[in-house]
């Protein structure tokens, strides 16, 4: 068995095939396309379905699966012999595989961290690939839902192992990056069973008990052109105390009611996930100056303490920050950071193209910007 948690790897080995088959058929996907009830019918960018795993449950093997860019929330399974591509662009209908671009055009599968992203629920018999997607907030517990697919003596290492992926034989995550997913067993980023293969990926910024990074857990699993890097390994046993909104989070994983000076502060607690207690988010300490939308998440994304995925909130989660603005005050102080001003700050959450939804700290007004103007930015993670 190989863990890997902190490395920069090149490893060679036999691959799953990299040339896709002729596809029978190729189906798309894409934000605000049509219902899951169109997945069938999905076979032009114009018809394309805004329902993932209703495409892939539509398509049959030798199948490809063409993702436009943006954020899909939700727990995915691989389907035995379809191909899923991610980094098309939204905008331009006409794109083919020649036109695909990953690092520019993010399509990212986001966990919310509740539920691991991807799930290949069998051994497949015929290769399957999934290619240039980001897997993010995954989150693997053996309480989750899909743990009831394993037979008794695999639930414990396998419903709690994988937290961006679990793959087993004949599948294939190539061209991905898997950054800030958590396990409670193996493998926090990328758990592959025996036959699974991982090429070219980055995999950052992911937790778990062992192998917070990757775990390769037998003969056949491949990790090829990988970059595994700024893992973290954590406790097995979960702490007596849950954490709560305005605990202090602190960079070994631990969080306290009261500060405690000397140790690396991360941030402040300002939302708890309700199906898994043991997670949430984290606020920065900081926040950055009036700019506009683009600039407010390059900004954030720059924010330290590094090892983190800093992000601007989702309305949602701004709308939090929002309710819980005294608390989270008051423990800013403590920690002498920067409190929430009573100004316009910025979220992820767009509306159409050209917009996006910011919250007025004084008045907690919810409206939406244009992406033009210059408001404040505050900058969250999640743990």
């Amino acid at each position: 068995m190989k863990q890997l948690n902190y490395i920069f790897v090149l490893l060679t080995g036999s691959l799953l095939c990299s040339t896709m088959l002729q596809a029978q058929t190729v189906r798309y996907v894409k934000p605000g396309g049509s219902s899951a009830e169109q997945a069938l019918q999905a076979t032009s960018w114009v018809e394309a379905c805004a329902d993932l795993q209703a495409v892939v449950d539509a398509s049959s093997a030798g199948d490809s699966v063409f993702v436009a860019e943006g954020t899909y929330t939700g727990a995915f399974l691989l389907k035995e012999g379809v191909h899923v591509f991610g980094g098309f662009s939204a905008s331009a209908p006409e794109a083919g595989m020649a036109d695909r671009k990953p690092m520019q055009h993010k399509t990212i599968l986001d966990g919310a961290n509740v539920q691991r992203v991807l799930t290949q629920t069998t051994v497949f018999a015929s290769p399957t690939l999934w290619d240039g997607f980001v897997l993010q907030h995954g989150n693997a517990r053996a309480a989750s839902s899909e743990g009831a697919i394993y037979n008794l003596d695999q639930l414990n290492e396998l419903a709690n192992a994988g937290g961006g992926a679990l793959l087993l034989a004949n599948s294939m995550l190539r061209n991905c990056q898997v950054i800030s997913n958590t396990a409670f067993g193996r493998g926090g980023g990328i758990y592959a069973g025996p036959g699974a293969h991982v090429q070219g990926c980055l995999v950052e910024n992911n937790t778990a008990p062992a192998a917070a990074g990757v775990y390769l857990a037998g003969a056949g699993s491949v990790l090829t052109n990988c970059t595994v890097v700024k893992n973290k390994q954590i406790r097995a046993s979960q702490p007596a105390t849950l954490p709560a909104i305005g605990h202090f989070y602190y960079a070994d994983g631990s969080w306290s009611d009261t500060f405690t000076a000397g140790k690396e502060l991360v941030g402040i607690i300002c939302g708890i996930n309700a199906s898994n207690p043991y997670s949430g988010l984290i606020l920065h300490t900081e926040e950055a100056s009036d700019r506009t939308w683009a600039l407010g998440n390059t900004a954030a994304s720059g924010f330290a303490p590094a090892g983190y995925v800093w992000r601007q909130p989702s309305i949602d989660e701004l709308a939090g920050i929002y309710t819980h603005k005294a608390v989270l005050n008051t423990r800013l102080a403590t920690a002498t950071g920067t409190g929430l001003s009573d100004v316009d700050y910025w979220s992820t959450t767009e509306v159409g193209g050209n917009s996006a939804w910011r919250i007025n700290f004084g008045t907690g007004s919810t409206q939406h910007l244009t992406k033009g103007g210059a408001i404040r930015v505050r900058a969250v993670t999640g743990f």
